[in-house]
């Protein structure tokens, strides 16, 4: 299919699968962000699509920078998984002060190195913005990664943790915190 676009994105959302066929969404949370990593991939249609989803009353961003709206909500959502999954811990563990929480940040700060040393930085404080969505959360909240690996299913332990660590290598960068967290998820395997 030569003339078929398939953009980048990410979406925001709080839920999960209530029953075979049955999706529950918990808050208000529903936002999807697209667009295109080259400006020259850029269609009017896009445009058009987006207007569809908030016509459908879906938040929508159309991104002029997709890579680093991507890496936005990974910097929340990996650190999260992560240190929910080496904890065990949910939502309320990591709003308390103390070791959980200061792991949560600090993952937050090795996503941040990683970000720049792709050539992606950001002008606000993630570590700020994303305690701020963390101490949002209703009590008992986990990540997906963490009710799929909970439920014994497949997971993204590998594209939310492992990668960054192995990331960290290929950019030649020390994340400590990830690779602590990897070796230990791994040798639960």
């Amino acid at each position: 299919l030569p003339d078929l676009l398939v953009t980048d994105g990410c979406i925001y959302i709080v839920g999960l699968i209530k029953e075979p066929g049955c999706l529950l969404q918990s808050g208000n949370l529903f936002k999807v962000v697209f667009g295109v990593r080259e400006a020259g991939e850029y269609r009017p249609i896009l445009a058009e699509v987006k207007k569809d989803l908030e016509d459908s009353g879906i938040s929508c961003v159309l991104s002029d920078n997709i890579r680093k709206d991507a890496m936005r909500k990974f910097s929340y959502i990996s650190p999260a998984a992560a240190c929910g999954q080496y904890y065990r811990a949910a939502s309320d563990d990591i709003q308390k002060p103390g070791e959980i929480r200061e792991t949560f940040k600090a993952l937050i700060k090795e996503v941040m190195e990683l970000s720049k040393a792709m050539g992606i930085t950001f002008e606000e404080d993630m570590v700020v913005t994303n305690l701020a969505i963390m101490d949002t959360l209703a009590p008992g909240v986990k990540t997906s990664m963490q009710r799929d690996v909970e439920a014994g299913k497949k997971s993204e332990l590998d594209g939310l943790v492992y990668s960054v660590a192995r990331m960290g290598k290929e950019y030649g960068i020390e994340l400590p915190t990830y690779q602590k967290i990897s070796q230990k998820l791994k040798q639960e395997e």
